[in-house]
């Protein structure tokens, strides 16, 4: 049961399952920089992040992958934060701090609430803003793919190749998707709480299959055209 079924065939993936900022953006970039500075550190240098972590006050999740959430990673993402983390690594992880400043660049000229600002009078020079902004991280995280052996995950392809077609779509930046999307997800818990679809234990077979079955359900609803 395909969960998107647009009756015109002309609709595009974008219209139908739009790129979040928050989570195409920030948490996804956010947590592969992150480790790849874990995973490349020496062992003897393994206590750098938690010095790290301690210095920003918040402590990395050991649950759901071990991904840090929004609100750490604007923590991490701020310029006193980075200048710390620097001071913290060794020369050869410096880059990882770069692409944490790219990063934030990105995520700051995309998810402004407006397009246009004293220094950017039209969506033309908007848009462009944004293509530079994509493409200087881009070349930060590939440089971390052939240097580290770092993924270049759907949501990294999803920065490079989709953010700018999306603005083009919908002549609107990222920030008002996120609030929809956190709208949806508050809608999807209720939906979860409120029926036969929560599943305790969730590491159980049975698990999976209730939430594909909310899945269907939800999306029955909202994604068909």
């Amino acid at each position: 049961m395909p969960i998107v079924k647009p009756k015109d065939k002309k609709v595009t993936v974008l219209e139908k399952i739009p790129p979040g900022g928050l989570h195409v953006l920030l948490l996804g970039a956010g947590n592969d920089i992150y480790d790849c500075i874990d995973e490349n550190l020496p062992s003897s240098l393994k206590h750098v992040l938690s010095d790290f972590e301690k210095y920003i006050g918040a402590k990395r999740p050991s649950y759901n992958g071990k991904a840090w959430e929004g609100n750490q990673l604007h923590k991490i993402l701020k310029d006193k934060s980075l200048v710390k983390l620097k001071q913290l690594l060794p020369k050869e992880l410096h880059c990882c701090v770069e692409g944490f400043r790219m990063l934030e660049e990105l995520n700051s000229t995309m998810t402004r609430s407006s397009m246009l600002t004293e220094k950017c009078k039209t969506k033309e020079e908007y848009l462009k803003e944004c293509q530079d902004k994509i493409d200087n991280f881009i070349e930060i995280f590939d440089y971390l793919k052939y240097t580290f052996g770092t993924s270049k995950t759907v949501k990294i392809h999803t920065i490079e190749s989709h953010l700018v077609d999306y603005v083009k779509l919908t002549n609107k930046t990222l920030s008002s998707l996120d609030q929809a999307i956190e709208a949806v997800h508050q809608y999807f818990n209720q939906r979860l709480n409120a029926s036969n679809y929560k599943i305790k234990y969730k590491s159980s077979e049975k698990h999976g299959e209730k939430l594909l079955q909310l899945d269907h359900h939800f999306y029955s609803y909202n994604l068909y055209n």
